[in-house]
């Protein structure tokens, strides 16, 4: 699997960023103490996003929001 490393006008990696497009996650990840690099719309959608910069620590959240989301759905 290729990652694309391409850089964005912010000099960040793109392989490197988390785009997240749900408000709930979004407000989740905030009080967790994650920073919000960036945000924006969707030109196709026009729904709001957050960019993160995607780290080990960023990985387990995620991982843990995903399964206690499944655990909710249950």
């Amino acid at each position: 699997m290729m990652i694309d490393i391409k850089q964005n006008n912010k000099g960040i990696k793109t392989g490197d960023i988390y785009k997240c497009y749900s408000p709930v996650l979004h407000n989740h990840l905030k009080r967790e103490g994650f920073l919000c690099l960036d945000d924006g719309f969707n030109n196709e959608t026009k729904k709001p996003y957050w960019l993160y910069r995607m780290t080990n620590a960023l990985s387990r959240e995620l991982i843990l929001w995903t399964n206690n989301k499944n655990r909710q759905i249950k």
